[in-house]
This record gives C-alpha cells, sequence and structure tokens, in this order.
C-alpha cells in the first residue's frame, strides 16, 4: 500500500496492526516524503523522498528569473528509502513467512 504522506503511512500501519496484520510479511507499507515519522514508527517505514531540497531550490531559483516565453520542464529523481514496512519479492520468495 502506498500512501501520499508518511503520517497516513503511520496511521496505516496502526490500523493493520489492530486488525491483526503484520508489516511486511502480510503486506507492505510505503509513505511519502521521508519525514521523521518513518523512524518513529513500529516498523519503521519505508519511505518516497521527493527530493525537497532540491525542489525548494529549484522554486527559489525560477521565482527570481522572469517567466519563460515557452513552458519549462524540471525532473527531480525521487529515491526509495526502505526500511522494516516493506519487503523485496524476491526476499519473500526466497524464504517464504
Amino acid at each position: 500500500m502506498v500512501c501520499d504522506a508518511d503520517f497516513r503511512a503511520v496511521r496505516l500501519l496502526a490500523m493493520l496492526r489492530e486488525l491483526g496484520l503484520r508489516c511486511p510479511q502480510d503486506c507492505s507499507v510505503v509513505g511519502a516524503w521521508n519525514t521523521p515519522w518513518c523512524n518513529l514508527s513500529t516498523p519503521s517505514l519505508t519511505s518516497v523522498s521527493l527530493a525537497e531540497e532540491e525542489l525548494a531550490r529549484l522554486m527559489v531559483l525560477l521565482s527570481q528569473q522572469p517567466v519563460p516565453a515557452t513552458p519549462t520542464e524540471l525532473t527531480v529523481t525521487p529515491r526509495l528509502v526502505e526500511r522494516e514496512s516493506t519487503i523485496a519479492i524476491h526476499d519473500h520468495e526466497r524464504n517464504p513467512i
């Protein structure tokens, strides 16, 4: 399961635990933004880091430029920060739980 924010994913982990489900044995949970919530949860939350510092730097740079005559496309590459709330498929196939 993928959530649009870490704080929502942490709440999802708690709800799954209340239902008797285990992460990552029964399902995997991934959040977004790689916030401090990730290390506060049990299990620790896998999250997608969206390079917030890079995004902020680009926004500042763009805000100081005149509006371009043509649309400008910028790309920021997200990074998966793996923690305990997920298990790789190949690990699960090799060591079924």
